[in-house]
């Protein structure tokens, strides 16, 4: 008489689907990222920080909520395996920027220490991250950038801070 599957000995095969599939979803970053010219060759400082910002549309200080982790059909794409960042902004200096911004992998370096709830200073042009600074990294960037030009109030409500 066959004996009944014990739901524990499934398990083991789901969690071994999960592995699998992080493993291969931890790829989706990228180990060499498009780097702005400034940045090829030459260490990120105040001068390059400058640059950054006259090459940025939006600067913001965004929070890692999470990354959305897409396995695409063979076939459809060459790289196979995609990520998104999704990060909630908290304030920022230019443009304004929705309260959700979502990075394509692609833009992401392998190098950057991203966890959950970490909070990083972000150089946008557009949809395209030119470089990302920990927060606990930063030192000069603020000196740089001055008083933000909005920012998210604990509502979720975008306050525009005008100039006096």
């Amino acid at each position: 008489m066959p004996q009944p599957r014990h739901p524990a000995r499934l398990r083991f095969p789901l969690f071994a689907l999960f592995l699998l599939l992080g493993w291969q979803a931890a790829a989706a970053c990228n180990p060499a990222p498009p780097r702005p010219p400034i940045l090829q060759g030459y260490t990120y400082d105040a001068m390059a920080a400058g640059a950054l910002l006259r090459d940025a549309d939006a600067v913001v200080s965004a929070r890692l909520v999470s990354r959305i982790d897409l396995q695409l059909a063979p076939g459809t794409a060459p790289a196979g395996d995609t990520a998104s960042y999704v990060f909630e902004v908290i304030e920022g200096w230019q443009a304004e920027r929705p309260q959700r911004l979502v990075l394509a992998g692609v833009w992401v370096d392998c190098e950057l220490p991203l966890e959950r709830g970490q909070v990083f200073l972000l150089y946008l042009a557009g949809e395209r991250l030119l470089h990302a600074v920990p927060a606990e990294a930063l030192s000069f960037e603020f000196d740089l950038l001055g008083d933000p030009a909005w920012f998210y109030d604990a509502g979720g409500r975008l306050v525009r801070l005008e100039e006096e």
